[in-house]
């Protein structure tokens, strides 16, 4: 979806609005997550947030390696590559650490649930705080060069 887009529309700015969709959709669940929330309303927070990611990906891939000289396009895909294994490893980091700030040992059940809601809904808003600083970071890159 966002390949064509990345082709009409600077691929900073499209980044930064999948990074913004993203946000929009963390935020939401934040706000709205509790016991009783509809289930089409919690798959509705994930699409929007799931596409945010996916807009964000192929425009910001293609920004990065459009900024640097073809004879260094491999050191840029693998810092590309680095850099997305980083994230991955510590937001499953920063995940286990609210949790087990929030719920310790307990297991994940009726008593626990409102411990559990709340470690979520810290999460979502450390997530927050990193996709907003994402878009500040995102919004200072330069345009593509030709």
């Amino acid at each position: 979806m966002a390949s064509p887009l990345a082709e009409r529309i600077e691929p900073a700015k499209l980044a930064t609005v999948g990074m913004l969709i993203s946000f929009t959709g963390l935020i939401l669940a934040a706000l709205t997550l509790d016991a009783e929330m509809p289930l089409y309303f919690l798959v509705m927070e994930l699409i929007l947030i799931g596409a945010g990611f996916g807009i964000f990906i192929t425009p910001n891939s293609t920004a990065i390696m459009g900024s640097v000289e073809p004879r260094r396009f491999g050191i840029a895909s693998g810092m590309v590559g680095a850099m997305r294994t980083l994230g991955m490893a510590v937001s499953m980091t920063a995940v286990a650490l609210v949790f087990s700030l929030f719920m310790g040992n307990a297991a994940i059940g009726q008593a626990s649930l409102p411990r559990f809601l709340t470690a979520l809904r810290v999460g979502l808003v450390v997530f927050s705080g990193f996709c907003s600083l994402g878009i500040v970071l995102s919004l200072g890159r330069g345009k593509r060069s030709a």
